[in-house]
């Protein structure tokens, strides 16, 4: 075996430990073997064979980071530049976020600001109205859910919903 080999195999043996700890995009991969400094000829083999395994899939990883998304109440917006951030492709960000529905994104807004409503009760309700938008900007829902979603939760749309 010779020395290439044995760079082949431990960028391999790394790349499958970052992979066991989560899922990572090509991009991401790339980068953090790369600042473990093995060469970029060994990690793009190792990516090559990686992606031919099917073992990191950059369309498996979208659905997976959207999937997460969902259950941290994360607005689409906000997923859209996250995969971005990670080296995700337009296309195929678009596939991963386009899966939830419109009524899914509000129900999400619409439990978040419920929930800060809550809090924001020793607030002027004008203020409470700005600080809440901000809270729905900042999770990364759309701005036509967070205007519905305000309106809403400030109007008291259920009793339950009433900041007492």
């Amino acid at each position: 075996m010779g020395s290439m080999d044995r760079g082949a195999f431990s960028v391999r043996e790394a790349a499958l430990k970052l992979l066991s700890v989560r899922q990572r995009s090509v991009m991401e991969l790339r980068q953090r073997l790369l600042q473990k400094n093995y060469s970029a000829e060994d990690t793009e083999s190792c990516l090559a064979t990686l992606k031919a395994q099917r073992l990191l899939d950059d369309k498996m990883f979208a659905e997976a980071w959207a999937g997460r998304g969902a259950r941290k109440l994360i607005g689409r917006n906000r997923l859209r530049q996250e995969l971005q951030a990670k080296g995700v492709v337009r296309e195929v960000i678009q596939g991963a976020v386009g899966i939830s529905s419109d009524l899914e994104e509000r129900a999400h807004a619409l439990k978040v600001a419920r929930q800060k409503w809550k809090t924001l009760s020793k607030v002027p309700v004008e203020s409470g109205r700005r600080r809440l938008y901000g809270t729905l900007t900042r999770r990364g829902f759309e701005s036509s859910v967070i205007r519905s979603v305000v309106q809403l939760v400030t109007k008291g749309g259920n009793d339950d919903d009433e900041r007492d």
